[in-house]
């Protein structure tokens, strides 16, 4: 009995693998007019052309012979979920957009090497896809036709879960390469997104969004722009991006503008440029891994990364790995990263070394809050030296004070005894207390990390009577 019911089973499932694999239909295209009447759900679309296809020219034709309905014009996360699978369009102010909407378990990509994909209208979407489910797009092109001023993207996907893109390049003149409203589980792998005017991504009210492997070059008004969602990039490049917009003004963050949680694991920053965050601007809990800062420069502070203060009382935590920031240029403060009151820094085997800031902490500037703790805890191997000020002046850690009290250095952890650690700092009584030590084995760790200037201060350790901490700081001889 029970082997037949092991039997019955088994064969259940494989009519209904057998059910799925009849339903889900691979159509072969060779034109725009058959790739939109191929669109659907539960198949696989293969373009099998070198031949640029232009969506528009396919839409228009369709709508003329009243064969495309007409969807919404603004997608709004409030709208009904598409109920139906449907294709339709929308009209913007130079032409229509191509809308997919509700067709889940879709594929399309391209037979051998990169398809294209092209929309005329500067005011259109190349593709939008509304309310998908395990949606799959590989080795595609996607653009407009047209450079100069855009006013809509390349890619937008509303309310899409599941959704895998692969081995694309979007390039502009779209507005934003990405648009990823109410999302969730959406992974980007190797994939190129160049040349955008407004944002490189787009992403608000999504969850579980990671780009793996992807160059993000040349594009304007911040590459990445995190609103609201969980974002992750690994293993990518951001390269010669800028928060320029096209009437010359700057805004913060030429490669991330984060709003919310961002993790960044073994990536390259190299020559962004912002007013504030030459390659991230960040004012929510941020982490950074394994990578490297290079060449990045901001107007005003945080030349490579400019951690700000949130508001509302929000303390919120930048933490540092494994990175390197070399050669970062800051207009104002913090030539390499500045972190701003109300907020906490940690670092680990971090290096910061030859950046330049305008007024103070040629590499890193931190800087005392009103009413927090707000020290910046250090473990591992750090170094902090050869940054310096536009004038020349050696200037590498800068710690500022409020009313009350100093920032310094935390100790948590062993510190190794290799690392190296200039300081100086704002204080009205002209010493410098630089460390806080929080474990009294790491207290013998620190006797040759700190760089000053040994002709005018010398080094004091001791200990409260109050307390168990330790106190490293150096005084006026």
């Amino acid at each position: 009995m029970m082997k037949l019911k092991t039997y019955i089973t088994a064969l259940a499932m494989l009519c209904i693998t057998l059910q799925a694999s009849a339903q889900h239909n691979t159509i072969t295209v060779s034109t725009a007019a058959q790739f939109v009447e191929a669109l659907g759900p539960d198949r696989t679309i293969i373009i099998a052309t070198d031949q640029p296809l232009n969506i528009t020219e396919a839409i228009d034709q369709k709508v003329a012979e009243g064969t495309l309905p007409e969807g919404e014009t603004y997608y709004t996360p409030e709208a009904p979920v598409s109920a139906t699978a449907q294709v339709t369009y929308a009209s913007n102010t130079d032409g229509n957009t191509l809308q997919v909407r509700g067709c889940n378990h879709l594929t399309i990509r391209s037979a051998r090497g990169r398809a294209t994909l092209l929309a005329t209208p500067r005011y259109a979407n190349v593709l939008e896809f509304i309310d998908c489910n395990d949606l799959t797009l590989e080795n595609l092109v996607m653009g407009h036709t047209q450079d100069g001023y855009c006013d809509k993207g390349v890619l937008e996907l509303d309310r899409c879960n599941h959704v895998t893109i692969n081995d694309c390049d979007l390039y502009g003149c779209g507005t934003e390469g990405f648009v990823i409203d109410g999302c969730h589980n959406v992974t980007v792998n190797r994939t190129t997104v160049h040349d955008c005017t407004y944002y490189t991504m787009h992403v608000v009210r999504s969850n579980l969004v990671r780009f793996n492997d992807c160059i993000f070059r040349d594009n304007k008004e911040s590459a990445v722009y995190n609103k609201d969602s969980k974002v992750t990039l690994k293993n990518s490049l951001f390269e010669d991006n800028c928060s320029d917009s096209d009437n010359g003004s700057k805004k913060n963050g030429g490669a991330v503008y984060s709003h919310y949680t961002l993790k960044v694991d073994n990536c390259n920053f190299v020559n962004n440029s912002a007013d504030k965050g030459g390659a991230i601007f960040a004012d929510y809990d941020a982490t950074v891994t394994n990578s490297i800062f290079t060449g990045n420069s901001a107007a005003a502070n945080g030349g490579a990364i400019m951690f700000d203060y949130r508001g509302w009382g929000s303390c919120e935590t930048l933490t540092l790995n494994e990175s390197k920031f070399t050669g970062n240029t800051a207009g104002s403060d913090g030539g390499a990263i500045f972190c701003d009151s109300m907020n906490y820094l940690t670092m680990s085997d971090v290096e910061i070394r030859n950046n330049t800031a305008g007024s103070n902490g040629g590499g890193l500037y931190c800087q005392k809050g009103s009413s927090s703790s707000c020290d910046p805890d250090i473990s591992g191997k750090i170094t902090i030296i050869d940054n310096q000020l536009t004038n020349g002046t050696k200037s590498n850690a800068f710690l500022g004070e409020n009313k009350t009290s100093k920032c310094v250095f935390k100790i948590t952890d062993n510190i190794d005894p290799s690392s190296r650690i200039g300081v100086t700092s704002n204080t009205n009584d002209g010493d410098l207390d630089i460390c806080k030590i929080w474990k009294k084995d790491a207290y013998k760790n620190t006797a040759n990390v700190f760089s000053y200037d040994t002709d005018k201060y010398k080094i004091n350790r001791y200990t409260h009577w109050y307390s168990d901490f330790w106190w490293v700081e150096i005084v006026k001889k």
